[in-house]
């Protein structure tokens, strides 16, 4: 228990780092939510939108994802999947959603297998995925800084029981340059076999929490176009030789309508680029590549 609260507060003071991070500003910062128009808008351009819908505003996702694990796990080709989900603003900055997809940064994948409200394992055989629960409450927001507090739950179908709880920030540099920081916590309770054991667990019966520290970088090539660039720091186990850094690059094509929008979202990722620590210090041959469509509606 000590060791959590220690964490806990690890976690509370980086969240505290990113958001003192921010530069002052010759313009106050006014509390954008208190305006019923701003919470109403959507922008269309990517590196404007706010970490959490308006209220009224529902977001569905569906992906397609190819993600080779065969390097560390007993699974010897790669899985493909498609997963199902959505979202939605219930309130002013609150947000209740059953997807694997966020505003910002997603959380690393746990394991092999999909997660959405519906998840299908296609390939190498057919299966069903986990159902991830999450509800996402902002703290704080004005014309420079966004930060969120983020609590989900994936109940398992497939792998194992998951737990997440993170602070995110989004800082508004620019009208077309955007930069998401955060520090998360990830707990997986094993309850199936070594061979669907995920990331988070020790695969021996015994719950292990994980550190995740992302970061990211969005840029608006053009009101319907953006690309970003997410990196940062997942501790798995706080076993130093288990340190690894990600790297994935996206490119998003924004299609608007009235009221509505469509994402589309190609990206390439590589979970465990660099692993400073341990004997093998690249993971090149451990990839995934997500090909995504999020349609964001008014009621």
């Amino acid at each position: 228990m000590s060791q959590f609260v220690q964490h806990r507060d690890l976690l509370l003071f980086l969240g505290a780092i990113a958001l003192g991070a921010i530069p002052a500003t010759g313009v106050q910062a006014q509390e954008l939510a208190a305006s019923p128009s701003v919470e109403a808008r959507y922008p269309t351009a990517h590196a404007q939108r706010p970490l959490t819908l308006p209220a009224g505003r529902i977001r569905a996702d569906v992906d397609q994802t190819v993600l080779d694990f065969a390097a560390s796990s007993n699974v010897e080709t790669p899985v493909w999947s498609l997963s199902f989900g959505g979202a939605v603003g219930v309130g002013a900055g609150f947000e209740l959603g059953v997807s694997t997809h966020r505003a910002g940064p997603s959380l690393p994948r746990h394991g092999i297998y999909p997660a959405g409200a519906l998840a299908l394992v296609l390939a190498p055989e057919g299966d069903f995925g986990d159902v991830p629960i999450y509800v996402r409450e902002r703290l704080v927001r004005t014309d420079r800084v966004e930060a969120v507090i983020d609590v989900g739950v994936r109940a398992p179908v497939k792998s194992d029981l998951g737990f997440d709880f993170g602070v995110l920030t989004r800082i508004f540099v620019h009208p077309s340059f955007t930069i998401d920081v955060g520090a998360g916590y990830l707990m997986i309770v094993q309850t199936h076999e070594a061979d669907a054991c995920a990331s988070g667990t020790a695969c021996d019966g015994t719950s292990v929490l994980s550190m995740w520290v992302p970061l990211s970088g969005i840029v608006q090539l053009h009101e319907l176009v953006f690309v970003a660039i997410h990196t940062g720091i997942e501790l798995d186990h706080h076993d130093i030789e288990r340190w690894s850094i990600p790297l994935g690059a996206e490119l998003g094509l924004t299609v608007p309508g009235a009221n509505d929008l469509l994402d589309l979202r190609l990206s390439a990722t590589l979970p465990r680029l660099a692993r400073p620590f341990a004997d093998d210090r690249t993971g090149t041959d451990l990839y995934q590549i997500q090909l995504a469509a999020q349609g964001h509606f008014g009621l």
